[in-house]
């Protein structure tokens, strides 16, 4: 185990969402940290519980641009995003959250 990974990874940058075709796609940079995967949640606009999406692995030095795509959405529903990084010691904090989206 590497030094990096005895703390709790810092959170995902630069989280945003774009919809196209009933479909959302959440992009997020990399921490550039010792990362196993980021866990990709989602929430309604108006809800308090996160629903788990997937987990992305990370790749590489984790300096890369991630994304995923949602095609679980309901048209009409609005929702936020958030994404948190996780290493052997834990998970990210606080969630990396997205301004809401519409599906239309």
């Amino acid at each position: 185990m590497t030094e990096a990974a005895l703390v709790l990874p810092l959170a995902p940058t630069d989280l945003k969402v774009e919809t196209s075709n009933g479909e959302v796609t959440i992009l997020w940079k990399g921490t550039g940290e010792s990362i196993q995967y980021y866990l990709v949640h989602r929430k309604l606009v108006d809800g308090e519980e996160w629903e788990d999406l997937a987990g992305v692995e990370a790749v590489g030095n984790n300096l890369g641009e991630y994304e995923f795509k949602d095609a679980t959405v309901t048209v009409g529903s609005s929702y936020r995003y958030g994404v948190i990084a996780v290493n052997d010691m834990g998970v990210s904090s606080p969630i990396s959250e997205s301004e809401p989206v519409t599906i239309d």
